[in-house]
């Protein structure tokens, strides 16, 4: 069974504004990806995505990761990382 993805995205906001930011954001060079919770038509779940080596990513399109989640996570990938290839 797959959780709704309403009810998924509220918990991930109401934790967001109650937990203190992350240790990375205070690390300089960590590139955060932070622009998916501007847009409520991008999905992108962590478990869609894979690390294949410095420059390939690959990104699973499902029912938590949308097309939309992939190509944006892609523009970020492109623009901020030495990541050449996004395969979906």
């Amino acid at each position: 069974m797959i959780a709704d993805r309403s009810a998924r995205t509220r918990k991930v906001v109401g934790l967001a504004r109650q937990l203190p930011p992350p240790p990375h954001h205070h690390r300089p060079g960590v590139k955060v990806f932070e622009d998916l919770a501007d847009d409520p038509e991008v999905t992108i779940e962590g478990g869609d995505v894979l690390v294949a080596d410095r420059e390939t990513v690959l990104v699973g399109v499902s029912q938590r990761t949308n097309e939309k989640g992939a190509e944006k996570l892609a523009q970020f990938l492109f623009s901020q990382t030495p990541v050449k290839r996004v395969v979906k």
